[in-house]
């Protein structure tokens, strides 16, 4: 629509955001050839998600002004504090002559409000609400008091969001506690019994009871000659001991009588074994009775002198 007024009509791009012309003004420069006419348009976009921007863009034509508006309002966005689908807190704002009024609404009343600050709180996606412009009514004023508005809010903390008309139209439903779940005691897994399993005794496997004992028997082998070695080495030591003297007695007493006739036809020798030991017996015990003799002699002496 061309010329004074506003223009209702809602336009999204690629982009996704909402574009809604508010106001589309002719305007005539008088010069020396004539008149030169030029417009400009009052857009406001938002993404209906509590973004909104507005712009005003002027051309020789409307579809430039309104490009050129939109190009300016992308730049010029803001974010909006919502709480629901209202506003956080009720606001004033006075821009130039033109004064607007909002407050929150419950929800489901929807926007009541007219004209240019319809069109803003449309876009920015605030559905219930509840606006008064005072004082002037020119749409450009009134959009930007708007705005200015917006900008003004605080987010509220610690305030429950109230239910949207659907929720609260459907019956709650009371959450009931989970049910305490039985905590089953550790069950302690018993240990693996290893069973041992007798091989069964086959005919080439089986031993026989005689065997058995003859096993043992060179088992304990290696213990016995151990204990027969001490009388054995006793006897030993007894017979390197005897007296030689004895030694020529064994061969005359095991001797035959076939021996014992050649030993009596052959002549004795003189030196026979057994005087040897005699031999040196007898130097040492007349040494002893010579000594004897000469301390008695000497005693003697003694006495004597």
């Amino acid at each position: 629509m061309q010329g004074r007024g506003s223009d209702n009509r809602f336009d999204q791009d690629d982009s996704g955001l909402i574009e809604k012309v508010v106001q589309i003004r002719r305007v005539a420069k008088v010069v020396k050839g004539g008149r030169h006419l030029t417009f400009n348009a009052m857009v406001v976009i938002g993404d209906g998600h509590g973004k909104v921007g507005l712009g005003m863009g002027k051309g020789v034509a409307v579809p430039d002004a309104v490009r050129k508006g939109v190009a300016i309002a992308k730049k010029a966005m803001i974010d909006v504090p919502m709480h629901g689908s209202t506003i956080p807190h009720a606001v004033h704002v006075k821009y130039g002559a033109s004064k607007v009024l909002m407050k929150p609404a419950t929800t489901g009343a929807g926007i009541i409000a007219g004209g240019a600050v319809r069109a803003v709180m449309e876009v920015a996606g605030i559905k219930d609400v509840s606006a008064k412009a005072l004082g002037s009514r020119n749409p450009i004023n009134v959009v930007k008091a708007t705005v200015a508005g917006l900008q003004m809010l605080r987010p509220l903390k610690g305030v429950p969001v109230p239910p949207s008309p659907a929720e609260a139209a459907t019956p709650r439903r009371t959450e009931r506690a989970p049910a305490a779940v039985p905590v089953e005691a550790p069950v302690a897994t018993p240990e693996p019994v290893v069973a041992e399993v007798a091989t069964p005794e086959t005919p080439e496997t089986a031993v026989p009871e005689a065997v058995v004992p003859e096993v043992v028997a060179e088992a304990a082998a290696p213990e016995e000659p151990i204990a027969e070695a001490a009388p054995v080495a006793e006897a030993v030591t007894e017979e390197a001991t005897a007296p030689e003297a004895a030694a020529p007695e064994e061969p005359v007493a095991a001797a035959a009588p076939a021996e014992e006739a050649v030993a009596k036809e052959a002549p004795a020798p003189e030196a026979v074994a057994p005087e040897e030991p005699v031999a040196e017996v007898a130097p040492v015990e007349e040494a002893a009775q010579e000594e004897a003799e000469a301390t008695d002699e000497v005693e003697e002496s003694k006495d004597n002198g």
